[in-house]
């Protein structure tokens, strides 16, 4: 038995992905320590329709970045405590998505969506922000960590 896949499936088109980046990084130094990454892309494929279109990861932008302060809390060479805090920011362009139309199948009784294929990752959706916050206390012994 063969299977033959529809012309939408086959993987005869070409694709490119191209950008910059940038990263900016002062590692642990006096407790503080931070690390800015940007990056900025296109990501697209050409598919056998011959049309340029986005591919779902082509978002253009993403960029974070983490800023945190430790403290010492001891200095004993068999025991060290640690208390640190950091915070981290993520902004990206939204996740692309292809348009659909809800039809409704009146024998099933169900709706379905209709993928409208011509217009795959058309569609970009809201900004991504997110900040998150974290606080830390760790204990060093010789033997283990916690």
């Amino acid at each position: 038995m063969v299977l033959e896949l529809p012309d939408y499936v086959k993987g005869s088109g070409n694709g490119a992905n191209y950008g910059i980046e940038l990263t900016l990084e002062h590692f642990l130094n006096q407790g503080y320590y931070y690390l800015l990454t940007a990056s900025l892309f296109q990501s697209e494929y050409q598919g056998s329709d011959g049309i340029i279109h986005s591919t779902a990861f082509n978002h253009r932008y993403v960029t974070n970045a983490l800023f945190g302060k430790e403290f010492n809390l001891s200095n004993a060479a068999k025991s060290q405590k640690t208390l640190s805090f950091d915070v981290k920011v993520a902004y990206r362009s939204g996740k692309r998505a292809t348009p659909w139309t809800a039809i409704f199948d009146p024998v099933e009784n169900k709706y379905y969506r209709e993928w409208d294929k011509s217009r795959a990752y058309e569609l970009q959706l809201r900004d991504y922000f997110k900040t998150d916050l974290t606080a830390c206390y760790r204990l060093n012994k010789s033997r283990f960590t916690q």
